[in-house]
Parts: C-alpha cells; structure tokens; sequence
C-alpha cells in the first residue's frame, strides 16, 4: 500500500496541533500509510470552498466539520480513513466460529490483534446441511439458517462492545454459508486477494490432530494463505516474540516476507529456531539473508538445538525463551506433516497454550 493521501487544512492552533496529532497517532496505531498536506494558505481555503476550518481532505473528498465536536470529527475522519484502507489494503483477515468456547476465544484473540495486521474482518459460520437418510437428501434447514446468522450477529457485538475500542476499528463484515466447514472457509479464503485465517483449534488432549481438530488441521492443509491457529486455552499476551521452526533452507527462504509481515505488525522479535538432527548439514545464510534484506538485523536472532524429539525441543525453547507465537511452513514432508504424524505426536504434541502460525509458499 503506497499511502491514503490526506490534506489538512487551517491555521496553527491548537484545536489544529490535537487533529493532526490525532491524525497521525491513529494511523500509526493501526499500521496504516498516510500521505500527510498541510495547507495553511487563505486562497487554498477559498478555492476550495471551504466554510470552516480546520477542515480535512481524503483522496478527493473533502469533509467539513460541521457541527461535530473535534473528538466526534476526529472519529468520524479515521474511520473513513480505515473504510479506504480496506479496499487499498487488500489483507482480509477470514475467522470462523462454530460459536464453541474455543472458536468465541479465538474470536476475542483477533479483536487484540485486529488493530496490528491492519485488515478487513470477516466472521464467517458454516452451517452443515442435514442428511436425511431415508431418501439420501442432504436439507438445508433455512430457519435454522437465519438463527445462526443472528446468533453470529450478537456473539460479536457482545464480544466487540467488551473490546478496547478505536477510532480506526471498522466494522466487520459477518457471513454465514451452507457447507462442509473446511470446504467453506477454504473457499471463502479463496475469493480474497490478501487473505489470513485466523481459526480456534479445539486443544482436546496431546495429539496434533485432537489438539487442533480435524477442520483447522484440514484447513491448515489446504489453505493457500497463513493460517493463524488459537488453541482454546491460549490468553492474549502481546507478540512481543516470535520463533520460526526452521528446516528446509529453500523452502523457508520463499516464506521470508509473509513471516516479516507478520512480525512487522507487532514490531516483534524474530527467533529463527532449527532443531539440528543426526546428519544435519542445515546451513541457515540464505535464509537469514533474505530476512535481514526485509527486517532489522538486530531483531532476528538465530539458534540451534541439539535433540531428537523435535517436538520437545520447539517446546522446551518456547519456555525458556518466553515465546509469545510459533512459525513454521508447511511443506510436504515437512516439519509441520511431521508433527502431524502418529508417531511424533504420542510422545509431544505443540505447545497448547500458544498460538501457530502456519505459512504457505505462494
């Protein structure tokens, strides 16, 4: 995104300094570029008509305040402002909800982070059509249809009215589909130009496939975008620090901008974690070259583990390191399908407590 263009116009005062300060803060807050005029010139003012100032230009539009007081004007500008971003800024953040504990901790997870990645929200709940046996007929109950949506409808208001408020918090966009879930939010992610799912996982015992569920792991497999998964007892912390699992050096080196992205939102630390092996001949530079090319060198820290059970070694950094998100890519015969197979996942699933971010090679 090259920056929303935005023109203020007035004389220095101090009703002037608050808007732009404000202004400014705002974007920031939320990670949005803005191209900031200051035009204090009176025939600027006439030539463009203006009845009072200060007064504020987005784009083309100029928009007055009126009768607004500055703090309602000030809101009013920078939601317009994110209602801009979203169609510039084409990162659609996608979150499903089956409206379980687990899927309404997720819910509240995204609305901390939601100011960060800087996107477009969309709630989607996928009801699942009835088989009806005797006639081998799949029915769609369409009553039960319109209670969902409602129940989406008040499920998130309730839980956004309990979250930290902004003035660049759009509203978001709630969507409900007849389906299999895993097909529906595939699809759904698919119609997108930037998307990024953001999905509970249901955190039912140590293994991998019970720990995340069947559909976030058939998400996860399928999607074409990241997938960020909250285990059901994960709290919010701020992402302050995040490791990537590291274990293919080409592969990863594809996944350097997606990972900063990430990180750049949250202005985290990046901790680079490969857990060496028998016969390891893993050489790390490409991979760090391609991230210091994308991200300050003094934030990306590389470390090496010696062990054989690479699920307690993720685990055991984690802890020591006070790990706040775990990263890694998912290739075919992967780290991430290993942790996925039945031998690994007997001795040590992922840690439960803490949020995975998958990323795919696009």
């Amino acid at each position: 995104m090259s920056g929303i263009n935005i023109t203020l116009f007035g004389k220095n005062s101090s009703v002037y300094e608050h808007l732009k300060s404000g202004l400014l803060k705002n974007a920031d807050k939320s990670g949005l570029q803005i191209n900031l005029t200051e035009v204090s010139d009176t025939d600027e003012f006439i030539r463009n008509n203006l009845k009072q100032i200060p007064a504020i230009q987005i784009e083309e539009q100029i928009i007055e305040r009126k009768e607004l007081g500055i703090e309602m004007y000030l809101q009013d500008i920078s939601k317009r402002i994110l209602e801009i971003a979203k169609h510039t800024n084409t990162r659609d953040i996608i979150v499903p909800t089956d409206f379980s504990s687990a899927s309404l901790n997720a819910i509240t997870y995204v609305q901390r982070i939601i100011e960060k990645l800087s996107g477009h929200l969309t709630y989607l709940h996928v009801a699942e059509p009835v088989l009806v046996p005797t006639i081998d007929v799949l029915f769609v109950d369409h009553e039960l249809l319109r209670d969902k949506s409602e129940q989406l409808k008040q499920i998130v208001a309730d839980i956004s009215s309990t979250a930290a408020e902004t003035a660049l918090v759009a509203k978001p966009e709630l969507e409900t589909r007849i389906g299999l879930p895993a097909d529906e939010i595939v699809a759904l992610s698919l119609e997108k130009a930037d998307p990024f799912i953001v999905m509970a996982t249901t955190g039912e015992m140590g293994y991998m496939k019970k720990l995340f569920g069947s559909v976030s792991i058939s998400v996860t497999k399928r999607a074409k975008c990241p997938v960020l998964l909250i285990p059901d007892k994960a709290i919010y912390k701020e992402i302050e620090r995040i490791v990537f699992c590291s274990d293919n050096v080409a592969f990863d080196s594809g996944l350097a901008s997606q990972l900063v992205k990430f990180a750049q939102a949250f202005e985290s630390d990046l901790h680079i974690l490969h857990v060496l092996g028998k016969n390891s001949d893993y050489n790390p530079s490409a991979f760090l070259q391609a991230l210091g090319r994308l991200y300050p060198e003094d934030k990306i820290h590389y470390h090496e583990v010696v062990g054989s059970k690479k699920a307690e070694s993720i685990n055991s950094f984690c802890v020591n390191q006070d790990i706040d998100v775990i990263a890694m890519g998912k290739k075919k015969a992967g780290l991430f399908h290993e942790l996925l197979s039945r031998s690994l996942t007997k001795r040590m699933a992922i840690n439960s407590i803490l949020p995975l971010l998958i990323l795919h090679d696009s």
